[in-house]
């Protein structure tokens, strides 16, 4: 049975998971960005009689509330994507140095 305290990974497969990560937050983000972008685009037509005017005081706060759960999200894909690939680099570094450590 493997050790819990060390690390064990599959370089290969967790750069191609990263990639992934990557690939999604790419998506994600551009997709967000002209959904926004037309969400943005129909509020214009809110109006400013008094049905315009209660429908944007209900409707204010909801959409404070998804754009802070929704505008994040695709940096978080891509942050994600991103460590990956450093802790890939970082393992092959730390594998050769531990190699250099051996006599030849």
């Amino acid at each position: 049975m493997a050790d819990p305290n060390c690390i064990h990974m599959k370089p290969e497969d967790f750069e191609h998971l990263s990639r992934v990560l990557t690939a999604v937050g790419e998506d994600m983000q551009t997709g967000w960005s002209r959904h926004r972008a037309a969400i943005e685009s129909s509020e214009s037509r809110i109006g400013r009689d008094p049905l315009g005017s209660a429908f944007r005081r209900e409707y204010g706060p909801a959409r404070e509330s998804v754009l802070a759960l929704a505008d994040p999200l695709p940096g978080r894909w891509l942050t994600q994507g991103k460590n990956g690939t450093d802790a890939v680099a970082l393992y092959f570094l730390a594998q050769q140095d531990a190699t250099g450590c051996f006599p030849r």
